[in-house]
């Protein structure tokens, strides 16, 4: 009799540590992978399931903060999100020729340049605007159609692109994994990195010769 209760209860607990191992399992693909940067003053970068956050140790390209991609080959999908330092005062206004570079990518027609509220969006960017360009990369012998969208935005001195490519067919389904992206975005104090940038080390302490007799005229 005594068997049967170890064996029963042995079958208790290993099916309570797979509900247990299935609950953890379940809640990190709910919550997906999460950066942040204090550098960059940007925090919260959480892409939906299913996508794969890369790290952001990427020393030949130091404007890189985040990237994330779904699928492979030419089902694949892309995030980028990169940083640069702006004048104080800079509006989200004055992006818009970084917004119209995109006009020199190879293949790229039907562009669409607007400015928008960040209405929706956690608070706090500066102007409560966006800058949101839409366009298309053309279909080749070699390379399928495919969907842009970017947002230029702003925290302070330090200014944002977002950019997604996807393959035509998913815009709906991806469009929407940007917005959800982009919304979960939170602005970090930018002044206080500044403040680091800006002040000068300390000068070094010059320690005396413990052997050396000081001079006394």
């Amino acid at each position: 009799m005594s068997q049967q209760v170890g064996m029963f209860g042995q079958k208790v607990g290993g099916f309570l540590v797979w509900v247990a191992l299935t609950f953890v399992a379940l809640a990190s693909l709910r919550a997906g992978p999460e950066l942040r940067s204090r550098e960059w003053a940007i925090g919260e970068f959480k892409p939906p399931p299913r996508w794969e956050v890369t790290p952001r140790e990427r020393p030949s390209y130091p404007q890189l903060i985040a990237w994330a991609s779904r699928g492979d080959g030419s089902e694949r999908a892309v995030i980028s999100l990169v940083g640069k330092r702006v004048s104080p005062g800079t509006t989200v206004r004055e992006l818009l020729p970084d917004a119209s570079a995109i006009k020199g990518w190879p293949r790229v027609d039907n562009v669409r340049v607007q400015i928008l509220s960040t209405l929706g969006w956690t608070t706090g960017w500066t102007g409560n605007l966006r800058i949101q360009v839409d366009a298309v990369l053309t279909a080749t012998e070699r390379e399928r159609a495919q969907v842009v969208r970017q947002y230029l935005f702003l925290n302070g001195p330090i200014a944002y692109t977002m950019t997604l490519v996807a393959p035509l067919e998913q815009a709906t389904a991806r469009l929407r994994d940007l917005d959800d992206t982009a919304s979960n975005l939170v602005p970090l104090d930018s002044s206080a990195h500044a403040a680091a940038q800006a002040t000068p080390p300390a000068p070094a302490r010059t320690i005396p010769d413990a052997g050396t007799a000081p001079d006394m005229r």
